[in-house]
């Protein structure tokens, strides 16, 4: 909050790539495991088919 009080722009920039960068981690993360653990969605990236 001090940061954006005084202006100070490359804290608010980095800031906003750190908070970013942890996003795309997580939803990464999230996707993997989504894989990993769903055997439907693991056939279908093989191209197999599951019924």
């Amino acid at each position: 909050v001090q940061g954006i009080m005084a202006r100070d722009y490359i804290l608010m920039q980095g800031y906003i790539i750190w908070i970013t960068l942890v996003f795309i981690v997580i939803n990464i993360i999230i996707d993997v495991l989504s894989v990993w653990l769903n055997p439907k969605r693991r056939a279908a990236i093989k191209g197999g088919s599951y019924e």
